[in-house]
């Protein structure tokens, strides 16, 4: 009978699983820690900076739309890149001497871009925007009117063009 004795690992020999484990989780929460570094320094735009105030008010807007569903057909919105102007047409019924209201461009990439103008008809019930100053791209208009106390509202998106043609 043959015993055989294996040798006894001794205080000199290396095993490498405790450095590998150790160096996984070193490397796992250096990750974590520059994946969270980057997360915090990201802009977070929502879609206005009174976005949640803005809500509150939401049934009033549906409203708007609602008696704007006849209308809404009506209303034109265009870009014209030739002159780089945004052409905004009421319809005749909308001209009234006391309408009065807002468009709004709303940038949905960028939220520091968004405009608001005045509305301001002329006599053919048409409005001339100038977005030579406008980035390119898509943008969201809100038009928002009153005529005679009633509140109408129409949503377009246009898209501003670069101006090289």
């Amino acid at each position: 009978m043959v015993i055989t004795m294996k040798a006894m690992p001794t205080a000199n020999s290396a095993h490498i699983w405790p450095y590998a484990i150790t160096a996984y989780f070193a490397v796992f929460i250096a990750a974590l820690a520059i994946f969270v570094a980057w997360a915090l320094r990201q802009r977070m735009d929502l879609v206005r900076p009174d976005y949640y105030e803005h809500e509150m008010l939401y049934q009033r807007e549906i409203d708007r739309l609602n008696r704007s569903v006849q209308i809404d057909p009506a209303v034109q919105l265009s870009y014209d890149d030739k002159s780089r102007q945004v052409v905004l047409s009421l319809p005749a019924s909308q001209w009234g001497s006391s309408a009065a209201g807002t468009v709004e461009f709303y940038r949905p990439s960028d939220a520091r871009s968004d405009r608001k103008v005045s509305l301001a008809l002329d006599a053919n019930g048409r409005q001339l925007m100038d977005v030579r100053q406008y980035p390119p791209g898509l943008w969201k208009v809100r038009i928002n009117w009153s005529v005679d106390g009633n509140d109408y509202g129409v949503h377009r998106s246009i898209v501003v063009g670069s101006g090289g043609g």
